[in-house]
């Protein structure tokens, strides 16, 4: 099954995360990811998928979130869908993963998915109207995600 993922955005911006180590075996992530996993028999829907993910790799625990539009599925993404969630200020939740101390950082419970280890607020039209965002920061192409996100966001 392919993975989903969250675009959690202001409206300007796009919670991108960094670090942590991924795969099997385990290998440090490069690059830019969008927080986001597998659907697992526990999570209701794709919002639930994300979510869970969401807290699960920064410790973010967004309430009541409201997913905007329905999930996305892009050409070219190998049929990854993504889940579109709006929050009041992304830049505010960089700056709380920022002063978490150590201990308070999410804990390892998945060899093969660790937490991220830092958050950017990145402006959504750094991501999807610069054609070569994907391969520069070599991300797992959520700037085609963000790309169809902005239409239901009504920044195209």
């Amino acid at each position: 099954m392919a993975k989903i993922y969250l675009i959690l955005t202001d409206g300007k911006n796009v919670l991108v995360a960094k670090g942590g180590k991924s795969g099997n075996p385990p290998k440090v992530r490069g690059g830019y990811h969008l927080p986001g996993g597998k659907y697992e028999s526990r999570d209701k829907n794709s919002l639930g998928t994300v979510i869970r993910e969401l807290k699960e790799e920064t410790g973010i625990t967004l309430k009541n979130p409201q997913q905007l539009g329905k999930d996305l599925t892009p050409e070219n993404t190998g049929g990854a869908k993504f889940v579109i969630v709006q929050t009041e200020s992304v830049p505010d939740w960089v700056e709380w993963f920022d002063k978490l101390d150590e201990a308070d950082r999410p804990k390892v419970t998945n060899i093969y998915d660790e937490p991220f280890t830092g958050l950017i607020s990145l402006p959504l039209e750094n991501c999807w109207k610069d054609n070569n965002f994907n391969n520069t920061f070599y991300t797992d192409y959520f700037g085609l995600g963000l790309k169809e996100a902005c239409k239901i966001l009504g920044k195209d």
